[in-house]
């Protein structure tokens, strides 16, 4: 027996999920692009955001392809916000 849902409903499913997904690529975006940042030039990051003068600059390095790595993992999360049909949910979940 398959629910139904009443349409109201699913377009403001959709419209949610539209908002998450667009906020979790701009986090990605926005994480990628203060990573690449800082491994092409972390001497000028490190001046820009005030944090005074360092000997070695290889800690900001590991930390940015760190969190380069970590967005990696944020980009499968858009599809689980797209809804589904209970008859496509059962589906997947049985791998038919």
């Amino acid at each position: 027996m398959e629910l139904s849902i009443r349409p109201s409903l699913l377009v403001a499913m959709n419209l949610l999920g539209k908002s998450f997904q667009i906020v979790v690529w701009l986090g990605i975006l926005a994480n990628w692009s203060f990573a690449a940042w800082a491994i092409f030039n972390p001497t000028h990051l490190l001046e820009r955001l005030e944090s005074g003068s360092v000997n070695s600059t290889i800690w900001l390095f590991n930390d940015s392809v760190l969190l380069a790595i970590l967005s990696c993992f944020y980009m499968p999360s858009w599809a689980s916000s797209i809804p589904q049909s209970a008859s496509q949910r059962s589906c997947s979940s049985a791998r038919c």
